[in-house]
């Protein structure tokens, strides 16, 4: 079971959360913080295999935890849980050594996803990115031009065998750039990468 601390300052949202986590086979919930200071504390007690933090806190926030346990090496991987949906707030987690963002708002099934993810040592990002932000852009930038071409057409709704006949290759060879380019893109399911071919804008740029 991987083991998990979750810090929150909000009560209401540190409570169902919990109640979730609790439920849930896959997790041990060994701490419950609701300021920085104490989920610090609860790290070093515990060294959980993943903090769940909130990126507002009372005290110490989220990335300056994140930063701090980066610093000391521990091998506790850390998630931000943030309201903001933007770029800047993805890519300051992640410098800061965060393993995870995750909007607020996301599912809980997209938070213990999230988890399961990072507890591997792996990075993953839930966060929407908006069309033409930076961290899109850059995310993008790592697809080759048939990539880009398989991508948008995802982002059209077109079935694998579709794809196959507009861009006159395989199936097969379109399901193995899908799996390439949601490696690259660090997406983990079908709906994840039609949903990120939509907000990134490419569907409504011209298909070449």
């Amino acid at each position: 079971m991987i083991s998990v601390v979750l810090a929150d300052d909000h009560d209401i949202y540190r409570y169902g959360l919990s109640m979730l986590l609790h439920d849930d086979e896959r997790f041990t919930l060994v701490g419950e913080a609701k300021d920085g200071d104490e989920a610090l504390a609860l790290i070093h007690l515990h060294k959980p295999d993943v903090v769940v933090l909130d990126l507002s806190k009372t005290g110490l926030s989220g990335i300056e935890i994140t930063a701090q346990l980066n610093a000391e090496r521990l091998a506790t991987s850390s998630i931000i849980l943030t309201m903001a949906n933007d770029a800047t707030s993805a890519r300051r987690s992640i410098d800061a050594g965060a393993k995870g963002v995750v909007h607020k708002e996301s599912a809980y099934a997209d938070i213990a996803n999230a988890i399961e993810f990072v507890s591997s040592g792996r990075i993953y990002s839930g966060m929407v990115q908006k069309a033409g932000d930076s961290y899109t852009q850059t995310s993008l930038d790592a697809l080759s031009k048939r990539e880009l071409d398989i991508l948008k057409c995802v982002g059209m709704g077109l079935t694998s065998k579709q794809v196959a006949d507009k861009l006159c290759i395989s199936p097969r060879t379109v399901d193995t750039h899908r799996m390439r380019i949601m490696q690259k893109l660090d997406i983990h399911n079908g709906p994840g990468l039609t949903k990120f071919a939509l907000e990134s804008g490419l569907v409504t740029s011209s298909f070449r």
